[in-house]
């Protein structure tokens, strides 16, 4: 989708949040778990997952507010981390196969 934009820099196309967003997307769209692409992705979002379990990513707007402190980890930039962290939790859990017991 981004990639004939002009309007969106190679940083963006590049940036956590768009990979987390990837990997999402094909979970939602239906993609088997097993596929290249996908699985490429968690290896990924498994890579780059901080130590304390959150992903941490830059924000890219000029603060208009003063920073409401909610204790997620880094500082400035919780509340995208956040955001990202649970995208990210989702698309990792989304890989994971899952089994019908049956009684």
């Amino acid at each position: 989708m981004y990639g004939s934009d002009q309007w969106v820099s190679d940083d963006a196309k590049r940036c956590l949040c768009h990979r987390i967003g990837n990997v999402c997307a094909l979970a939602q769209s239906g993609t088997p778990t097993n596929v290249d692409a996908y699985q490429k992705g968690v290896q990924y979002l498994l890579r780059t997952q901080k130590e304390d379990g959150s992903w941490h990513v830059k924000t890219r707007v000029i603060p208009f507010q003063k920073l409401f402190d909610s204790e997620f980890p880094h500082g400035d930039d919780q509340w995208i981390s956040g955001s990202a962290t649970g995208w990210a939790a989702r698309a990792i859990i989304e890989s994971i196969p899952t089994t019908v017991s049956k009684k």
